[in-house]
């Protein structure tokens, strides 16, 4: 299941990279710490949204005063 789900995600990510999209990753969600998660385990809690709002709003700084780029963070 999870080299599937890793398949898909380099494919959508080389299509939207190849369109001309910016990719954002969410290393901060690798493991799924429990405290990010709902009790279902799929939705996002309080901190985990306030994580994600954190990481995207980053990302969209970091991509309007970097033009150039296209992955968020950078490796």
């Amino acid at each position: 299941m999870e080299q599937t789900r890793n398949r898909v995600n380099r494919a959508a990510a080389k299509e939207i990279l190849g369109c001309g999209g910016r990719l954002l990753r969410q290393t901060q969600f690798l493991g799924k710490l429990k405290q990010q998660h709902s009790w279902d385990g799929v939705n996002l809690s309080g901190l985990g949204n306030d994580i994600y709002l954190n990481n995207l709003q980053e990302a969209l700084e970091h991509f309007v005063k970097n033009k150039e780029e296209v992955v968020f963070p950078g490796n």
